[in-house]
């Protein structure tokens, strides 16, 4: 409602908005997978792992890119906001053509997206834990977050070139489940939000306050 109400600007707010709708689509992938729903004849492990993915690169990598531009502003920052917020869906429409038979140069360039505007995001987190202004703790995060996040990348670059590269082809999705999840989901998505939540106002978390007329103001976030 936020993004119908008010357009693609501040970009920073799309970033955070986009995310929340991305959140939508993956909680709809988790119940289609407890329900045992295949979309398209996709195998089990893809559509758990898209529940997964959109709850990631769906959910967190937005909302953090929209942070990142909303404290760092810069031409970087841009892109990385629109390079997520584009790349998300782009990547699910690739992999879907590659399940159609449609071949898959369409999910490998949609992957190379994703993967670059998150190397955008990994830097601009080192660049913000290099700098003195923040707490040492957040700095820390913002650093471990993202070490972890390029490392996350790089494989889903790798991934997605496997057709194409034949070397690339040994890491499969159970290796990605193992190196790939467990480098966005422990070691970027925790200290990441962890390090946000040390410098983000806490009035962006607290509920709308109500009017002398009862109606209340949703908070800027």
């Amino acid at each position: 409602m936020r993004l119908l109400g008010r357009g693609s600007r501040p970009l920073w707010a799309l970033g955070v908005d986009a995310g929340l709708v991305y959140l939508a689509v993956g909680a709809a992938w988790a119940v289609s997978d407890r329900l045992g729903f295949r979309p398209l004849d996709f195998a089990a492990v893809i559509v758990t792992l898209t529940a997964v993915h959109f709850h990631y690169a769906g959910f967190m990598l937005p909302i953090v890119a929209g942070h990142l531009l909303r404290r760092s502003p810069g031409a970087a920052a841009r892109v990385a906001v629109v390079g997520v917020v584009a790349g998300v869906p782009l990547l699910a429409a690739g992999i879907t053509a590659t399940q159609l038979g449609l071949g898959p140069w369409f999910e490998t360039v949609a992957a190379w997206i994703v993967a670059a505007a998150g190397v955008l995001v990994a830097g601009l987190h080192l660049r913000l834990a290099l700098r003195a202004e923040a707490p040492r703790a957040a700095r820390s995060l913002w650093a471990a977050a993202g070490l972890a996040l390029l490392a996350g990348m790089l494989l889903a670059a790798l991934y997605g070139s496997r057709f194409l590269v034949p070397a690339a082809r040994w890491l499969d999705i159970a290796w990605m489940q193992f190196l790939h999840g467990a480098a966005n989901t422990f070691g970027f998505a925790l200290p990441a939000l962890l390090g946000w939540y040390l410098v983000l106002p806490r009035a962006a978390a607290s509920p709308p306050a109500a009017s002398a007329s009862g109606s209340t103001e949703p908070p800027q976030r």
